[in-house]
């Protein structure tokens, strides 16, 4: 489930907005979360984005290219986007340090930052992907 974390913080470390939470970011952050959620935009932005097309193409092998857990994955990650977004005010430089900590420790970012709901749809999406099979389904310290 580490793996799946990592991969949404990633896929969210390269997307910033450049204003305050103001009108015009709430319009952006909307835009950008409807950029995760449609494919079709989502691969000409990544075609012009090295770094995210790096991790577009984890994203795949993670999920044995399964173009379904793909998109839940995305999903999964505009609703962390919003959340990110919220936490900093919209302030970019904020965001990206809340990025940069939730790579460094995926666990604390997993317990602190999301909501019930997104955890267990982490913990649910975790147990069907074919990657998860030698990985622990917890984050939880046993």
């Amino acid at each position: 489930m580490k793996n799946i974390i990592l991969m949404i913080t990633f896929t969210l470390s390269h997307l910033t907005l450049a204003q305050e939470l103001d009108a015009s970011s709430t319009e952006a952050l909307h835009k950008t979360q409807e950029l995760l959620k449609n494919s079709k935009e989502r691969n000409e932005n990544l075609k012009q984005n090295a770094d995210g097309t790096k991790w577009d193409n984890k994203i795949d092998q993670m999920v044995g290219n399964s173009s379904e857990q793909k998109e839940q994955l995305y999903q999964m990650s505009s609703g962390i986007f919003k959340n990110i977004t919220e936490q900093a005010g919209g302030d970019p430089e904020k965001m990206k340090l809340l990025l940069q900590k939730a790579m460094q420790d995926p666990e604390g970012f997993y317990n602190q930052s999301l909501t019930p709901e997104q955890q267990k749809e982490i913990q649910d999406y975790s147990k069907r992907l074919p990657a998860a099979q030698g990985e622990s389904n917890s984050l939880s310290p046993h």
